[in-house]
């Protein structure tokens, strides 16, 4: 009898979850070049400056494909410290890629979150990603956004 119930249970539990995640609007991506992310106030001080924009990135390299994401009422009841799953599926393969970003904290001066996959991780413009997915959870690991591709649930 307990093992029959089991799997309702679990079926409850993802569905609640489900539902009690807010999905993300305006999300969208673009490949920078390090000379699109360098501004002026660089040259002087030697340090990136971020202004109204919150990095975080797969390596400490500046160039490579970004996910932008605004940081408006919607996201304003955020925990401090959230993990974010991105998964993306590149152009010419078939296999899913997951990075993983660890947000410590997210600034109220702060505009636009944008995550970087940088590097080696992503060194071409002429790699597309054709399907991706965000994930915001908390420490707890309960889905608070998403944001998903219209392709990522295709077959």
């Amino acid at each position: 009898m307990a093992g029959k119930l089991i799997i309702p249970i679990l079926l409850l539990l993802l569905v609640s979850n489900l539902i009690s995640a807010s999905k993300l609007t305006n999300v969208y991506y673009r490949f920078l070049t390090n000379e699109q992310l360098t501004r002026i106030p660089e040259f002087f001080t030697g340090r990136e400056f971020t202004g109204s924009q919150l990095f975080y990135r797969t390596s400490n390299k500046k160039e490579g494909l970004y996910f932008f994401i605004p940081l408006n009422a919607q996201v304003d009841e955020i925990p401090d410290q959230v993990k974010v799953i991105l998964s993306v599926i590149r152009s010419g393969k078939k296999k899913v890629e997951d990075f993983e970003f660890q947000i410590l904290e997210i600034s109220k001066t702060k505009k636009e979150l944008l995550l970087g996959i940088t590097g080696d991780d992503w060194n071409s413009k002429n790699v597309k990603p054709i399907a991706w997915k965000l994930v915001f959870e908390d420490l707890n690991n309960k889905m608070i956004f998403y944001k998903k591709s219209f392709l990522w649930d295709h077959e």
